[in-house]
């Protein structure tokens, strides 16, 4: 995986249970690497559809997720 869906993986593996925001996951990865805002988001997105991050989305106008695995 490349170094921005390791540190979304590593975000959402601490938060497994919990509810998390589009700000707050942006602004875990981009302390770490260089990314464009709404990149977080849509490497979430293809990380669910590879089945490597399980959550469902209780707010999509807010960007509030909330993660139920890690796998």
């Amino acid at each position: 995986m490349s170094a921005l869906k390791d540190l979304i993986a590593e975000f959402c593996a601490a938060n497994v249970g919990e509810t998390i925001s589009a700000a707050g996951l942006y602004g875990y990865v981009s302390s770490k690497v260089l990314c464009s805002p709404g990149s977080e988001t849509r490497v979430l997105r293809q990380l669910r559809e590879k089945g490597v991050v399980n959550y469902f989305v209780p707010d999509k106008k807010k960007g509030i997720y909330h993660i139920t695995a890690v796998h």
